[in-house]
């Protein structure tokens, strides 16, 4: 382990307030972030068996709070009738990446779900049913919802978690969307996430 660094982005010149992208990341090449998750759970910690908390629906949660509609009460934000939950998963986090309806699957997404065993229609079958659950998606403003604000506050409810560890002794490791610690500290990472997340965006997902 060398290290991690934070990665800003959409750089606006002078005035600019680190307030776009700031994800973490692994420092020279040592990035347990591009293991398979089957890989990263066999890593340790202090010799101590490990495990990777989650955060489900981070992207879409946190597009809530910055559109101010009701979050919804459903346990999974990707349950859309008519629409396999993996689909619903790589089209909604495709869409708030680019602030726009998918209308074409980037050709990566496509392989991925092709591995998983789905044959997908084409991206633009899927709007409708997916704008029908969430319909402020075909709205989203680039610049002040899009990907660099998403990945900022994910970034810094993250960090605030990794730092509430680090006070009482815990260590962990993020994985963008989700923290690696040990297994016997699972449920303070948790808390800590859902406190992040009432502090930044004053819902939980």
């Amino acid at each position: 382990f060398n290290g991690l660094r934070r990665i800003f982005g959409n750089f606006s010149g002078a005035d600019y307030a680190f307030d776009q992208g700031g994800r973490i990341y692994g420092q020279y090449g040592d990035d347990v972030q591009r293991l398979p998750s089957k890989k990263r759970s066999l890593i340790t910690i202090n010799d101590a068996p490990v495990i990777e908390v989650d955060i489900h629906g981070s992207f879409l949660t946190i597009a809530h709070y910055l559109r101010g509609v009701p979050f919804p009460t459903t346990t999974d934000l990707y349950k859309i009738d008519g629409v396999h939950r993996d689909i619903a998963k790589s089209w909604i986090n495709l869409t708030l990446t680019e602030s726009r309806p998918r209308t074409k699957w980037p050709s990566k997404s496509k392989k991925k779900l092709i591995e998983k065993g789905h044959e997908p229609q084409p991206a633009a079958h899927y709007i409708k049913p997916i704008l029908n659950q969430y319909p402020f998606l075909e709205t989203m403003d680039a610049d002040t919802q899009g990907w660099g604000v998403l990945q900022y506050i994910e970034s810094e409810i993250i960090l605030k978690a990794m730092t509430g560890l680090m006070a009482v002794g815990v260590p962990s490791y993020p994985i963008h969307d989700s923290l690696i610690v040990p297994r016997q500290h699972k449920q303070q990472c948790v808390d800590l996430l859902l406190e992040g997340f009432r502090e930044m965006c004053g819902i939980f997902p």
